[in-house]
């Protein structure tokens, strides 16, 4: 499921804020119908939710995930016997532009039997530190990105999401294929143009709409993967670095040794000296 490569090699521009984070009671008088500005996490503590979306009805049970993407319009309600659950509300994005999920659809239910024990655990921590909505602690914070993190794995490895028809437009054409392609081949020499031709659009208009949705230009896309494998290469203190070099797709260690410094702000070998014990 390469979409998710979007994520896995962007982690260290990731900006994620919880917006709200409190527990919510409702009765069997409960109906409620919005359209979701945010994503939103509602795990189903006890009780039933029906979820109607599409003029299609989901059913989440206790130990359920509910997953809303920005733009999701759907009508709520509980049985007689009501329902509680932890309502999340957060932002998701890289740099000051990227909507991050928009090109991994995954709006829906996560059934509990994949998502239980980190759920649970989720709760049981979420109960034990909450004050009020408006108090976001540190704690409850990082509780949160583990679980969202859990969450995206999950989906990932199961793809066990009930998707919504609304989103189907949220793509930009041929951006996962272009992502694809860039993540298997960025070892190698890579050209802009090469890309815009690709996607069908003029150089210009590619630079621009792939810098819109991703916050960063093609070309710091791709060095974004050589940095974060040459990283992982240089945590082997063994490992030469003008091995990496080669590896990642530089012509020679001294553009690699620049690159590398420019971006982690320390040269490689200052880098893998961590790793000597």
């Amino acid at each position: 499921m390469y979409k998710y490569e979007l994520i896995d090699n962007l982690t260290s521009n990731l900006s994620i804020t919880l917006k709200l984070s409190y527990k919510v009671n409702h009765d069997v008088n409960w109906l409620e119908h919005r359209t979701k500005t945010e994503y939103t996490i509602w795990t189903i503590i006890t009780g039933n939710v029906w979820i109607i979306i599409n003029n299609k009805e989901f059913l989440a049970k206790s130990g359920d995930i509910i997953l809303f993407y920005p733009g999701d319009t759907y009508t709520a309600h509980t049985n007689e016997n009501g329902c509680s659950f932890i309502y999340n509300r957060f932002r998701l994005e890289m740099g000051s532009t990227i909507d991050i999920m928009s090109t991994i659809n995954m709006s829906g239910i996560i059934p509990g039997c994949y998502i239980k024990e980190y759920a649970d655990k989720f709760c049981e921590r979420f109960l034990s530190m909450y004050t009020s909505p408006q108090h976001i602690s540190l704690e409850l914070y990082s509780e949160f990105l583990y679980y969202l993190s859990k969450v995206l794995i999950v989906g990932k490895r199961y793809g066990i999401f009930f998707y919504t028809e609304s989103n189907c437009n949220r793509k930009i054409p041929m951006i996962d294929t272009i992502l694809h392609y860039i993540n298997g081949h960025f070892t190698e020499h890579i050209s802009v143009k090469q890309l815009s031709e690709m996607s069908n659009l003029s150089e210009k208009y590619f630079i621009a709409s792939f810098t819109s949705l991703l916050g960063i230009s093609p070309k710091q896309y791709i060095i974004e993967c050589r940095m974060k494998l040459a990283s992982e290469l240089l945590c082997d203190p063994n490992t030469k670095i003008g091995a990496v070099a080669a590896i990642v797709g530089y012509s020679d260690q001294y553009s690699f040794s620049k690159a590398f410094k420019k971006y982690f702000e320390e040269s490689p070998t200052e880098f893998q000296k961590q790793f000597i014990y």
